[in-house]
């Protein structure tokens, strides 16, 4: 899929026509937490990174002894072809069973923390001087679900119609997870993770 219409702003459309590629954790598996989807769609291989497992193991335990608290994650993408850069801040909780047979970490909007992802672009620039980049007034809301035996992630454009980003095949090291979309090849996204304890 070609995201320049998303990061644009000028063709909705032509997000909602574009072939979004496959679903990295399945209809099942994403059915009932609004991060798109659809019966039919293949699930592509996720290769397992056994340090992906052992770095958000952790996580799983924390949010299974505090299941009102959430795992902040934060996100950055670099992509190549457009120079262009993006950030996210979100809340993961344990939502269901992912396709390995372990928890699901994913968004859910109207959580305590930050709930959906608000992602910003380095391209989407403040109007007055000095015209920074990362304009606050002009973020799109990303769902974000992780499969926490293999890494592999579904990122949700929910202001573009759900449209989705998969990552299927992630590597870990020094805390951090990263990995390139096939859906937007040139594109790699990296993630850590912070565990929140819930007030009171």
């Amino acid at each position: 899929m070609d995201l320049k219409a998303i990061t644009s702003g000028t063709a909705v459309t032509a997000v909602k026509r574009a072939a979004v590629g496959t679903s990295l954790l399945g209809a099942a598996a994403l059915a009932g937490l609004g991060l798109g989807g659809g019966p039919g769609r293949p699930v592509p291989v996720a290769h397992a990174d056994a340090a992906c497992g052992a770095l958000l193991a952790p996580h799983v335990a924390f949010l299974k002894n505090n299941p009102s608290s959430w795992v902040d994650v934060k996100l950055a993408s670099s992509e190549d072809t457009r120079f262009l850069v993006s950030y996210t801040r979100a809340a993961l909780v344990s939502r269901g069973t992912a396709p390995s047979g372990a928890p699901l970490l994913a968004t859910q909007t109207g959580y305590p923390g930050n709930g959906d992802g608000k992602q910003y672009f380095d391209d989407r620039r403040y109007p007055t001087a000095p015209n920074g980049p990362f304009d606050a007034s002009a973020t799109d809301a990303l769902g974000v679900a992780i499969d926490s035996a293999t890494g592999a992630m579904t990122l949700t454009l929910r202001t573009w119609g759900g449209a989705r980003i998969d990552v299927p095949v992630t590597q870990c090291a020094k805390g951090v997870l990263y990995g390139f979309s096939t859906t937007s090849p040139n594109t790699l996204w990296t993630a850590i993770f912070r565990d929140v304890q819930a007030p009171g």
